[in-house]
């Protein structure tokens, strides 16, 4: 089992439970940080990337305990643009914890918008499901 940190689309359970194939309760999802970074829209795209920003915390959410089959299906959805790295976040009982994080490798150019979850969430997320439902059709294929 693995715990995670999610900052971007996958801090979203509609996305998360069609990622993993599973229903995540909203109860699995506890907010968290992730001091020194804040995530940007990739430039021309509906997903973030963290970039480097000292005294700033990436807003995101802690999920303990996904299973391999889950994990598996996660790592790849994202794709080679990101890393799974390690690292500590701050959970709201003010606990660090590790967790892997996706790290941008470099190939995804941040954009100058700041990430908001809540306006993507009313802005892009139909649209974005479905991709997401188009991608998980191509996974038994």
């Amino acid at each position: 089992m693995a715990d995670y940190f999610f900052y971007g689309t996958l801090s979203d359970p509609l996305v998360l439970s069609l990622v993993t194939g599973r229903r995540m309760p909203l109860t699995r999802l506890r907010p968290a940080t992730l001091s020194g970074y804040t995530a940007q829209y990739v430039t021309g795209r509906l997903f973030p990337v963290l970039i480097e920003a000292p005294g700033e915390a990436a807003e995101g959410v802690f999920v303990a305990g996904l299973r391999e089959p889950e994990a598996h299906r996660i790592h790849q959805f994202e794709d080679d643009g990101y890393t799974a790295e390690i690292r500590d976040v701050a959970t709201r009982d003010r606990r660090q914890r590790p967790a892997l994080v996706f790290m941008g490798t470099g190939r995804l150019p941040a954009s100058d918008e700041p990430w908001d979850l809540r306006q993507w969430q009313l802005r892009h997320r139909r649209r974005y499901l479905t991709g997401v439902a188009r991608w998980v059709e191509t996974l038994g294929k």
